[in-house]
């Protein structure tokens, strides 16, 4: 019985923690957004002026000291050399400061403009870490903001993905179903044709023994009798005229169900190649003739026996060589190695057990070296030929295992032995597959899906290979030397 894992009350407690996450996702969105702080410019550091412009250091180079004028006055010069031993020294200490003083200004201005550009760099660096910043900033937003579609699209999906499955399951559920009510159905209409088939067969008898008893004259013999028509028949018979009637009903009976005999002679023509080059061909329970007329077509010559007289008469109104015969007691009369091939289609399920082991014996005795037996009988391990072929016919008697046939004719001094499978029923009766889409695999839930889906699929193969197996097979064996 089927027990539900998930309830309403399931469903409405996830719903309300889905809402109450989606709020506090939706919030903590907006904060964040909110936290971003807009690019503003650079501080000034105030080095845009100073000490180390060239135009400040200019008066100071003006008054270093200049080689003396040629051109100088007399007095000038006398007066010079007047003063000069007196202020030299002081003069010289007093223009060495100057020049040490103005060099190192100008060295302090060199350095001091080459600071300004590393600080120009700094700040070129700085700005363009700071853009970068923000730039991933707006990207972190813009990556949360797709957090939601993200899950939503696979949400959806996943909901696809359960529906197909759903979908599929609900098809493949009413598939088996479908096939499962069709092989119901069918075993309840043989099971009516049976007790219609029962009835009629105890109607026919009932009027028969009333027709003949108010036929029969005072002392009880019927003319019939009198004309010299055999009386009494096998003690499991009424008489020969019901053995007749059961004759031509099974033969009416064989038309209906059995097939047209060009269908029959279609599906028996796999097994001409068996006994290419045999002659003295011989076909047990030969029917309507269908694989008689096949090897006269190949011109192998064959002939048939029949327990069944109106079966007989058709093939003799052919021109076939048939005769009326039990299997059993035919081949008792035959020496050994009389007959080059052996056929028997669909006879050894009517057959006890205790007749078939000694009928196959038979068949080898009786066989030539090296010429072959083909057994062809319903496949009981195809559900729909045992539902169907095997319980339509009531005068069968035990269904046989193709396993159960090989061991037969094996044990009977057959080599070569091998089954061969025939009559596949349509491929529209087959139960019908999942179609499983590869690219679900690459998701894990696509995959769950794939992998249910694959064993619903072999589930469904077993199942056609029992309900659906091949209708017949045959046993082919050959006599050894």
């Amino acid at each position: 019985m089927f027990t539900r894992t998930i309830h309403s009350l399931d469903l409405e407690r996830l719903r309300h923690e889905r809402e109450a996450t989606d709020l506090a996702y939706n919030d903590a969105l907006t904060r964040l957004d909110a936290a971003i702080r807009p690019l503003a410019g650079p501080p000034g550091l105030g080095l845009e002026t100073g000490p180390d412009d060239p135009a400040a250091l200019a008066p100071l180079a003006a008054r270093a000291p200049v080689a003396h004028d040629p051109r100088e006055p007399f007095w000038k010069r006398w007066l010079r050399r007047l003063v000069t031993p007196a202020v030299l020294p002081a003069l010289e200490r007093q223009a060495e400061l100057n020049r040490a003083l103005v060099g190192h200004l100008t060295r302090a201005a060199a350095e001091r403009r080459e600071e300004r550009r590393s600080t120009e760099r700094l700040r070129g660096f700085l700005g363009a870490e700071l853009e970068a910043f923000a730039s991933f900033q707006s990207l972190l937003v813009q990556y949360a903001q797709q957090i939601t579609p993200y899950i939503d699209t696979r949400n959806r999906e996943t909901a696809a993905l359960l529906r197909r499955i759903t979908e599929d399951s609900t098809v493949a559920s009413a598939g088996v179903a479908a096939g499962l009510e069709a092989v119901a159905a069918a075993q309840r209409g043989l099971d009516d044709s049976f007790d219609l088939l029962h009835a009629s067969v105890r109607v026919m008898k009932r009027e028969i023994h009333r027709l003949r008893a108010g036929s029969a004259g005072p002392d009880g013999v019927r003319p019939a009798a009198a004309a010299g028509e055999r009386a009494s028949g096998p003690p499991a018979a009424v008489d020969d005229d019901d053995g007749e009637d059961e004759a031509s009903t099974y033969v009416s009976f064989e038309d209906v169900f059995r097939g047209a005999p060009g269908d029959i002679a279609e599906r028996q023509r796999a097994y001409l190649d068996h006994f290419a080059g045999a002659s003295d061909v011989l076909d047990i329970g030969c029917g309507r003739g269908e694989f008689l007329e096949l090897l006269r077509e190949r011109g192998v010559a064959a002939r048939g026996i029949d327990t069944n007289p109106e079966m007989v008469a058709r093939c003799v109104e052919r021109g076939l060589s048939a005769t009326r015969a039990d299997a059993l007691g035919h081949l008792a009369g035959l020496p050994e190695q009389a007959v080059g091939g052996i056929f028997s289609a669909q006879v050894v399920e009517h057959l006890e057990a205790a007749y078939l082991v000694r009928l196959t014996q038979e068949m080898h005795r009786v066989l030539r070296p090296g010429a072959r037996a083909v057994v062809e009988t319903i496949n009981p391990t195809s559900w729909i030929a045992f539902f169907s072929a095997y319980l339509r016919d009531v005068t069968h008697r035990h269904p046989l295992h193709p396993d159960t046939l090989e061991y037969l004719l094996r044990a009977a001094g057959f080599r070569d032995v091998r089954v061969a499978y025939s009559s596949p029923p349509p491929a529209a009766s087959r139960l019908e597959r999942v179609a499983v889409d590869g690219e679900l695999a690459a998701t894990p839930a696509g995959a769950a899906v794939v992998e249910l889906a694959e064993v619903f699929n072999r589930n469904v193969d077993r199942l056609n290979d029992l309900i659906f197996a091949d209708q017949d097979y045959a046993v082919i064996a050959t006599r050894g030397a």
